[in-house]
């Protein structure tokens, strides 16, 4: 499928490293839109994002949202690289799940961004919560 930027006809460079994010694509995660400030991201839940209790690994949602992160960010004319990231797992769901991530930017100064992302499956419910501190690079 291809990915639906919303933002990439008008600055096709600074979206070409989120479009080729080996770690995000190999496990399956797509952007969804991608405008300044704000990032959705999207995950259906198979085999290779379970843990051994056949769990969806703490690791999806975490990489998921800073996925959907990545792509609020990459819409400015520098860099941005996380500073800090935390994040708080509160529901789970089983194979086939889809899960989607929405970053949005909180506050930003001239060098810093803070975003909040939430996961939710498919119904609405909410599965985790990040928070993300970003640095602009240059």
């Amino acid at each position: 499928m291809p990915q639906d930027l919303t933002s990439l006809d008008e600055n096709p460079s600074s979206m070409q490293h989120i479009v080729k994010d080996r770690f995000a694509s190999g496990l399956g995660m797509e952007v969804i839109e991608a405008r300044p400030g704000y990032g959705v991201a999207r995950l259906v839940i198979d085999d290779q994002h379970l843990n051994a209790v056949d769990t969806v690994h703490g690791g999806v949602f975490f990489t998921l949202a800073d996925y959907a992160f990545g792509a609020a960010t990459t819409n400015f004319d520098n860099e941005t690289v996380t500073l800090t990231a935390s994040i708080d797992y509160i529901a789970t769901g089983p194979k086939g799940t889809v899960f989607t991530a929405v970053a949005k930017e909180i506050a930003a100064t001239r060098r810093t961004s803070r975003y909040d992302a939430e996961v939710r499956d498919e119904t609405g419910k909410l599965m985790a919560t990040a928070h993300f501190v970003g640095y602009r690079k240059g």
